[in-house]
């Protein structure tokens, strides 16, 4: 599969753009493999791989010109289009409010991201959504727009709550970290008093 991200909801333009990428490594593809003259099996081609559009709204005109529609069996949020197979669309703001969805959600933008950092800060210091994402929290900060419409005020109030959050995280996270080491050390202390013992 092949995977393009956009914080801002992708034109028609730009999703073909994107199409094009596809079909350009897949030709690639092709050519290599008669180059190397490497044997297809059952005397077919390598399959088009898929092309995953994820992005952080909804792109309007996209998935009019597209014909997008939701993917059967695939939580809200998830798109095929019918005008291109191998073109799959995902709406992070769209998705539900589940863990299952949270590191997803973690790539939106606006109210999205900001609902995803606090389910991650409710989440205990060892889940593992956590530690995956712990590398990237400090430039979550960078990342948390607010909409246009909502007031100088409440902009900043939101920023505020939001880096808090990333504060807490990262507060906990070193915390569990020390911890960790401090076991580590005692427990190498004692197999290193053992040896000795032995000796």
């Amino acid at each position: 599969s092949l995977w393009e991200f956009f914080h801002q909801p992708p034109s028609k333009d730009r999703v073909l753009d994107c199409l094009r990428k596809l079909l350009a490594c897949h030709a690639q593809r092709a050519r290599d493999v008669r180059a190397a003259s490497v044997r297809v099996r059952d005397g077919r081609a390598d399959p088009m791989p898929l092309l995953w559009i994820v992005s952080a709204g909804v792109p309007n005109g996209a998935m009019t010109a597209l014909a997008f529609e939701p993917l059967r069996r695939w939580p809200a949020g998830y798109f095929a289009a019918k005008s291109f197979e191998n073109l799959r669309l995902v709406v992070l703001s769209s998705l539900p409010r589940t863990r299952a969805t949270l590191l997803l959600r973690l790539l939106g933008a606006g109210l999205t991201l900001r609902q995803a950092i606090g389910e991650l800060a409710e989440l205990p210091a060892t889940a593992p959504e956590r530690k995956m994402t712990r590398p990237n929290w400090r430039g979550l900060k960078l990342v948390t727009p607010q909409p246009p419409s909502t007031s100088e005020e409440s902009r900043m109030e939101l920023s505020k709550k939001s880096y808090a959050l990333i504060d807490k995280m990262i507060k906990e996270d070193d915390a569990l970290r020390r911890e960790e080491l401090i076991a580590e050390g005692i427990e190498k202390g004692i197999e290193k008093g053992i040896e000795k013992g032995i000796e």
